[in-house]
């Protein structure tokens, strides 16, 4: 997970990647030698990049340069304190409101949608996890 406040240089994500995932394909072996994460990045806090800020945001959300996933990135936003107070409780509340504000952003709205919002990531997830446990199966 990156958090788009700050820069990526100065992350520890993306050290430990590639500290522990040297060629590049974001597995990560845990617990014993048959689990197997698969990593997804993640982008948070879309709404605080400042203005002038999006280029280096959009070069890794597009999965260009140095910081390559082989699953990719999608980027996130979360609901505002002001939100939270005016109690959006349901999923499909907080999900709307994360879609409307990647469709207004100026730079946002220009990211393939696929990759925008917190439904996207987990669909995305749901279905590495579904693959990984029919790998899994299949060793029975």
């Amino acid at each position: 997970m990156l958090l788009t406040v700050d820069d990526i240089g100065n992350q520890e994500a993306p050290k430990m990647a590639r500290k522990y995932d040297p060629d590049g394909t974001r597995r990560i072996g845990m617990l014993d030698e048959m689990t197997v994460l698969i990593i997804t990045g993640v982008l948070t806090k879309a709404d605080l990049v400042p203005n002038g800020e999006h280029d280096q945001w959009l070069q890794i959300l597009r999965n260009n340069g140095e910081h390559r996933l082989t699953h990719g990135y999608y980027v996130t936003r979360q609901l505002t304190t002001e939100q939270r107070q005016a109690r959006f409780t349901t999923l499909d509340e907080t999900g709307e409101s994360e879609d409307k504000y990647f469709k207004k952003h100026p730079v946002w709205s220009r990211v393939n949608e696929s990759l925008r919002g917190t439904s996207n990531l987990t669909n995305a997830l749901s279905h590495h996890l579904a693959i990984m446990i029919q790998e899994m199966y299949s060793l029975l």
